[in-house]
């Protein structure tokens, strides 16, 4: 399982940071990647990202889920255009913190990730995350015959 896909400087390449702390680089940009993991998986990157859209009323960096029920749902760094854009499975972080001016340490179980982006978008994707699995869905707009 995927934990968090890190651009490389290249903007081609990506390191993948996998559950048990392993680090494997793919000559794939972190988008391709996701799309990738999502279609393995017989789940459309697109469509679950307009549905998050819809959800949160945003129109840009929305996160998309894998599979609400077991919280996999991941996040995107920055505008998924933008080579440094990297995404990150929120239900693996275990702590967030400044690394540098507009640096961020994101830990997970066993290794840590450091992106170009400040502590407080990261905490913010991360509360768009807890709405999508939180949220409660409302059956009244249900037709029911």
């Amino acid at each position: 399982m995927i934990s968090a896909i890190s651009p490389l400087d290249d903007g081609i390449n990506s390191l993948i940071l996998l559950r048990c702390g392993k680090l494997v680089k793919v000559e794939m940009t972190p988008k391709e990647c996701m799309r990738l993991y999502f279609e393995e998986h017989g789940v459309c990157y697109e469509g679950g990202r307009k549905v998050s859209c819809k959800l949160l009323n945003v129109r840009q960096k929305a996160p998309v889920s894998l599979c609400y029920s077991e919280e996999l749902v991941f996040f995107p760094t920055h505008s998924t255009n933008n080579i440094q854009c990297g995404f990150v499975n929120v239900s693996r972080i275990r702590r967030v913190s400044t690394y540098r001016k507009k640096e961020t340490k994101v830990e997970f179980n066993k290794n840590y990730v450091i992106f170009p982006i400040g502590i407080r978008s990261i905490k913010t994707q991360i509360k768009r995350c807890d709405f999508l699995i939180n949220r409660k869905i409302d059956y009244g707009k249900f037709k029911i015959n």
